[in-house]
């Protein structure tokens, strides 16, 4: 029972790592996204 239990923790703290790195590269990739339509496309 305590093993099943390491191996849910550990799936969780691999799960959670994964969404901050997703959130980080969308923020990311929109404040460039921004960057690149304020300066340069448009002109």
């Amino acid at each position: 029972m305590y093993q099943i239990q390491r191996t849910l923790e550990r799936l969780l703290d691999l799960s959670s790592a994964h969404i901050t790195a997703t959130s980080a590269v969308v923020f990311v990739g929109s404040i460039v996204a921004l960057w690149v339509v304020c300066n340069g496309w448009g002109k």
